[in-house]
């Protein structure tokens, strides 16, 4: 993604950005190719979302941190999301997920872009 310093900084884009000025002004900050899609015979695809949320100073990107009492993964900091089901899209998985993990209900229309797959 493109770094959104110097365009957005913190208390100018609450005092001088409406939100649609600020949807569109992430939107041309995300590059606009099609994200790089693969999958890797033998993994499982998953989906994170990248909550940017306007707060009282500007741009906020929310983390979950994951309980201690986990199996998997216990203490990570970690974006909303996980395992892709059968049939469904990765942008679909995670708005499910993060609504799942975390209560927040995603509209699509509030996606703005999409990065490219990676592997982990």
């Amino acid at each position: 993604m493109t770094s959104l310093t110097g365009s957005l900084q913190g208390r100018d884009i609450v005092e001088n950005m409406n939100k649609t000025k600020l949807v569109n002004s992430l939107r041309e900050n995300i590059k606009n190719e099609p994200p790089k899609a693969f999958h890797l015979d033998g993994f499982q695809r998953a989906a994170v979302l990248v909550p940017i949320l306007l707060g009282p100073v500007g741009l906020e990107v929310l983390f979950t941190v994951r309980s201690l009492n986990l199996t998997n993964h216990p203490g990570q900091i970690a974006f909303p999301g996980g395992k892709v089901e059968q049939g469904e899209g990765v942008v679909n998985a995670a708005r499910r997920e993060t609504f799942e993990e975390i209560g927040l209900n995603i509209e699509r229309g509030s996606i703005v872009g999409r990065l490219d797959d990676i592997s982990s």
